[in-house]
C-alpha cells in the first residue's frame, strides 16, 4: 500500500521536472544575430573620376605624385603642393620667388593666360639655368601639360568652382634705414644700448632721410598716394600733436623704387623717444596704410623711433 502511494506521488513530480527542462531549453535559444545580414564580401567600391582639367585631378595625377616629394614641394619652400588648397593657395595670383632674367613674369598663375604664368613655363622652359620641373625627372606628358593648359585658360577654378579674384592686398611696408644728407651714414645702425629695436641715435643740428621699402600686389611702388611720414612724442597718437609731418619722395636705386622723408633735428626735442609713423595709400583702400600700427608690439614702435643727442 505504501509503495502503490508513493509511485503515484512521484509521478507528478518527474513531469514537473520534465516541465522545467522544456521551458528552460525554450528560455536557452540564442537570439538572431542581427549582423546575420551584413555582406562581409571583399567588393571595392568603384573610385570617383576626377575631372582631369580641375585643380583636384591635376593635384591627384600631377602635383601629389610629381611634384610633393620629400625635399620639393613638400611644404618647405612655394609652392606648396601637399594639398588642394595649399596648391591652389600658392599658384594662382601668388607672387613669384624666382623670375627669369628679364623679369618676364609676375605670378605662379595668372587665370586665363597660361603663356604668361610661371608655373606653366617652369614646366615647359628649355633654359638650363633655370631648369625644367620637375626636377630630375621625366617631364610632364603632353596631355598633363594639356589638362594645366586647359585649367589655367578656363579661369584656373577653385576645388568649387568658383572664380578667383584678383588679389588687392593693402600695401606692405618691409622696413626703412636711415642716412644723412650725402646717403654716405646710416643713422640707423646705431642704436641705443646696442639693442636692434631701441631707438637710433641721430645728433642735434643733422638732416636725417628716412628711405621706405614698400611694395603693393597691384599698384607700383612709385604710383603710391598720400605717401608722409609723422613725428610724435607718443606712441599711438599721430593725429592731434604732431612733432611733424613730411611728404615723401619717390626715388630709385638699382631699378627698385622707395619713398624718401627728410627733416633735420634741428627743432626737434633732445634725449626723448621720437616716434615714427608711415601711411601710404595704394588707391583702392579708403583708408591709409598706416606702419607701425597702435596693435603692434612696443618692440616694433621702438624700431621705428630715434633719439636727438646733443
Amino acid at each position: 500500500m505504501y509503495k502503490k502511494l508513493l509511485r503515484y506521488s512521484v509521478l507528478p513530480l518527474t513531469m514537473f521536472v520534465a516541465v522545467l527542462c522544456l521551458d528552460a531549453c525554450k528560455k536557452e535559444k540564442a537570439p538572431a544575430n542581427p549582423y546575420d545580414s551584413v555582406d562581409y564580401s571583399n567588393h571595392s567600391p568603384a573610385e570617383t573620376s576626377l575631372d582631369p582639367n580641375s585643380i583636384q585631378g591635376i593635384h591627384k595625377n600631377i602635383l601629389s605624385v610629381k611634384c610633393a616629394n620629400p625635399g620639393c614641394h613638400d611644404g618647405h619652400f612655394e609652392p606648396d603642393f601637399r594639398t588642394i588648397q595649399s596648391s591652389y593657395a600658392t599658384m594662382v595670383w601668388a607672387k613669384l620667388k624666382k623670375n627669369d632674367s628679364l623679369g618676364t613674369f609676375k605670378y605662379r598663375v595668372i587665370p586665363g593666360n597660361y603663356t604668361a604664368s610661371w608655373f606653366h613655363e617652369r614646366l615647359v622652359t628649355t633654359n638650363q639655368t633655370l631648369g625644367r620641373m620637375p626636377l630630375y625627372a621625366n617631364p610632364l606628358s603632353s596631355s598633363e601639360l594639356q589638362n594645366i593648359e586647359t585649367w589655367i585658360s578656363n579661369g584656373a577654378r577653385d576645388m568649387f568652382g568658383n572664380s578667383p579674384a584678383f588679389p588687392n592686398n593693402e600695401p606692405l611696408v618691409n622696413g626703412y634705414i636711415a642716412l644723412n644728407s650725402t646717403y654716405t651714414v646710416r643713422f640707423d645702425t646705431t642704436r641705443e644700448s646696442n639693442v636692434y629695436y631701441n631707438s637710433f641715435l641721430v645728433q642735434n643740428g643733422q638732416t636725417v632721410n628716412i628711405v621706405v621699402g614698400v611694395t603693393d600686389d597691384s599698384t607700383a611702388t612709385g604710383n603710391l598716394i598720400h605717401n608722409k611720414l609723422k613725428l610724435s612724442l607718443d606712441k599711438n597718437d599721430f593725429t592731434t600733436a604732431p612733432l611733424g609731418t613730411y611728404n615723401g619722395t619717390a626715388i630709385t636705386a638699382s631699378g627698385v623704387t622707395y619713398w624718401m622723408f627728410t627733416f633735420s633735428t634741428s627743432a626737434l626735442p633732445q634725449n626723448q623717444i621720437i616716434f615714427m609713423r608711415y601711411y601710404t595709400n595704394d588707391g583702392s583702400h579708403s583708408n591709409d596704410t598706416q606702419f607701425p600700427t597702435d596693435n603692434l608690439q612696443y618692440e616694433y614702435k621702438t624700431y621705428w623711433s630715434f633719439k636727438v643727442t646733443p
